[in-house]
């Protein structure tokens, strides 16, 4: 995470007077995700970055501060780029799962050509 945004954030609740529990409840993330983004970030306990950046995001907001400020001050740190809603992760397709669909297809137009009696 870009220095001092975990910082800013921890005083920023402090000083509204909120607890960490408080903030949790008000925008619906676990404290646990509020705490690692105002501390050090260890990466094994951390939902996937998309989500923690929409949670630093959403706190930094609920805080008054600006959320997309923050999530730039964080892409020109660390230099990377912006994920594109065009990017897509293709998925292999199992080619079983095709042959089983394929077969079931046919399993009932069979079914219904026999019931209908064309056969």
């Amino acid at each position: 995470m870009a220095q001092n945004i975990g910082a800013l954030l921890k005083e920023k609740r402090l000083d509204l007077g909120l607890s960490l529990d408080d903030a949790s409840c008000a925008i619906k993330v676990r404290a646990k995700y509020l705490k690692l983004l105002e501390d050090d970030i260890n990466e094994k306990e951390t939902p996937p970055t998309v989500y923690m950046l929409g949670y630093l995001k959403l706190y930094a907001n609920f805080l008054g501060l600006d959320g997309k400020q923050i999530i730039d001050q964080i892409y020109v740190f660390t230099k990377e780029e912006y994920p594109s809603m065009n990017d897509t992760h293709h998925v292999k397709s199992d080619p079983s799962a095709k042959i089983i669909l394929i077969s079931l297809f046919s399993l009932i137009l069979l079914l219904i050509l026999w019931s209908s009696n064309i056969f």
